[in-house]
């Protein structure tokens, strides 16, 4: 069995107004991304973006917010 990678991108907001562009890896399926959310408690000032990436490395796909989020 192969594991997916997603590219997370999104802003953090820490309370006091600062804010954190984060860029991650996630390996697993779409439930590793809930799970790496849900973990983390984020608050996004910007979209949340998800990318499948492929084997070649190239931008992959952008994967819809309903695929991935419970409560888009």
């Amino acid at each position: 069995m192969s594991t997916s990678k997603y590219r997370v991108q999104y802003t953090e907001m820490i309370p006091g107004g600062a804010r954190y562009r984060q860029d991650d890896m996630v390996y697993g399926d779409l439930e590793s991304v809930r799970n790496y959310f849900d973990a983390r408690d984020v608050w996004a000032a910007d979209p949340m973006v998800v990318i499948e990436q492929g084997p070649s490395d190239g931008f992959g796909r952008v994967v819809p917010a309903s695929e991935w989020d419970v409560c888009e």
